[in-house]
């Protein structure tokens, strides 16, 4: 028949102690009354459902303060009579069980738990240690230093008041804006949003070893803890009294605390409320430029070379901007050269060929829609930045190093164009997202020229918004309109018939700028989850649905 093989680590108790508590109830005195065997089973029966209570006569803490009659109490009536091999492993602080039926192992686990609990009553420090699940252990032991400390977080060396070891950095000065450095003119923007969360921080909060806080409140006993002793790369420590040790490993994201069980107790309490899963926001931004001209130009040049004889004749031809064109009309080819611009135009040569007059009318509308939707993920009261775009070489200076020879060095610098982003959310409990937002859009003008000209649209604001609601950030319309107007003076300003001698043209140009947000707080992995499936959806539908030419379908991945 096969046995059943349990190992049961220990936290609070030694495997000799813990292994002679269960022997009293495996292998108790025969001789129980029927009373008590009764008692025994509905104990089995209650630790077998997982229920909390224990049983009246057994010592959590080992065989030492068992009472005979508790003892007695759970002898051969006892299922579990017998049924245990019971092996303590020192080495590792662990409890080996077999057991022919898996069942009783259940039972074993419930009464190791009721054993294995601290002392809360014992005055002797000891050394726990708190795995920490969502945090930072550097985080939470400045909390713990804030909350049961009562003093000011100081530099270590510095002067002052105590309650901090070397390696915790004060609370004064902390900030929680954009930080960013994509370029000197984005970082410098977004640093403005830097402000000040609260300055030094004195609790005014009790010790764990006591003593008087900065505000009076009532000490627990003893005097305020201070710093002692060097510690190694990746720990820092905080005394929080004369009894009470936090050490923070960096390394393992854990907190060592040396305390007493009653101390540790309440410690354990608070960081298990301070230690929660951090939410995340995810931010989706559209940028839509609406860029609109309209143009309209018109006009009538002539040309005299020898009077207007006959001979004459007229050809018409529509260009798009290419130059040294030339018709014919049959009989003889006509050469327009650079005479004809973009647009319609209208030419009357003579018998030589010559262009004698030139008609030209040209209307143009122009619409260039831009968007840009960038998204970032970022955790609750953190910075993040993007940056999408190319860099623009921007010639910035030039030395002549030798003027016989006009040897020349020029100076490049590269400016960032395109779509910067930075943006720091702050959750409320009721997933409102408090946004500290930079946003800059940069477009060079003219990128062929030693100097190009740039275009920037920035914006620089602080919006709350609720989760998954959109926010229409800013506009910007920009509207220019011109008139231009050229041709013989006197002549060309005569109505009507004044456009016969000269040129006319208007262009109105619009651009229109709109900036939209949408935050979305994820609390969850699951949130996390779908919304990584929803952004490879997204690249998914980027993918062409048909092969490029000459490509077989069944070829396409």
């Amino acid at each position: 028949r096969g046995m059943s093989v349990g190992v049961f680590p220990l936290k609070h108790t030694s495997a000799a102690d813990a292994e002679a508590a269960l022997r009293l109830i495996s292998g108790g005195a025969a001789g129980s009354t029927g009373a008590q065997a009764g008692r025994a089973t509905n104990v089995r029966a209650q630790g077998a459902a997982g229920s909390p209570t224990g049983p009246g006569g057994v010592s959590p803490f080992g065989a030492a303060s068992a009472s005979p009659a508790g003892a007695a109490g759970l002898g051969e009536s006892n299922p579990l009579y017998g049924a245990l091999r019971i092996m303590p492993i020192e080495r590792i602080n662990a409890l080996l069980v077999v057991t022919p039926r898996a069942a009783y192992l259940d039972e074993v686990r419930y009464w190791i738990e009721q054993f294995d609990r601290p002392n809360l009553n014992s005055a002797e420090p000891q050394l726990f240690v708190y795995k920490v699940q969502n945090g930072s252990a550097d985080h939470l032991a400045e909390l713990l230093n804030g909350i049961y400390g009562g003093g000011v977080l100081t530099q270590p060396g510095a002067n002052g008041a105590t309650g901090v070891a070397p390696g915790l950095t004060s609370l004064s000065g902390a900030t929680n804006g954009l930080s960013t450095n994509l370029n000197g003119g984005f970082a410098s923007n977004v640093n403005t949003l830097n402000s000040s969360s609260g300055g030094t921080s004195r609790m005014g909060l009790s010790s764990f070893g006591g003593g008087a806080s900065t505000t009076g409140a009532t000490a627990l006993g003893g005097t305020a803890g201070s710093s002692n002793g060097q510690q190694g790369p990746g720990v820092t420590t905080t005394m929080l009294g004369q009894s009470v040790r936090v050490m923070a490993d960096r390394i393992n994201n854990t907190l060592l605390v040396h305390a007493t069980p009653a101390e540790y107790e309440r410690i354990e309490g608070t960081l298990k409320r301070l230690d929660i899963q951090r939410a995340q926001v995810l931010i989706e931004a559209t940028i839509v430029e609406v860029q609109l001209s309209d143009g309209l130009q018109y006009g009538l040049q002539w040309a005299f070379s020898g009077g207007l004889g006959g001979g004459r004749r007229g050809s018409g031809i529509l260009n798009n901007g290419t130059t040294g064109l030339s018709f014919a009309d049959g009989t003889r080819s006509y050469d327009l050269g650079s005479a004809a611009a973009t647009g319609f135009s209208y030419a009357v040569s003579n018998s030589a060929g010559a262009v004698t007059a030139m008609l030209n009318t040209l209307a143009n509308k122009n619409l260039v829609k831009v968007i840009s939707s960038p998204s970032l993920m970022v955790l609750d009261n953190h910075t993040a930045a993007i940056s999408v775009g190319q860099q623009q070489p921007v010639q910035t200076g030039s030395t002549t190093v030798n003027t016989s020879t006009n040897y020349t060095t020029t100076t490049i610098q590269y400016k960032d164009t395109g779509v910067m982003l930075g943006v720091t959310p702050s959750v409320s409990a009721g997933d409102l997202v408090t946004l500290d937002i930079n946003q800059i859009v940069t477009d060079v003008v003219n990128p062929t020229a030693a100097t190009p000209t740039f275009t920037q649209r920035q914006i620089v604001s602080k919006v709350a918004v609720r989760s998954g609601e959109t926010l229409v950030l800013g506009g910007l319309i920009k509207d220019n309109a011109s008139n231009g107007k050229s041709g013989l003076p006197l002549l060309s300003s005569i109505p009507v018939v004044g456009a016969l001698f000269g040129q006319h043209k208007q262009t109105n140009d619009r651009t229109e700028l709109l900036v939209v947000f949408t935050p979305r707080v994820l609390r969850s992995d699951e949130d996390a989850r779908a919304v990584s499936r929803e952004l490879r959806e997204r690249m998914r539908a980027l993918d062409l649905s048909s092969p490029p030419a000459g490509v077989p379908a069944s070829a396409k991945p």
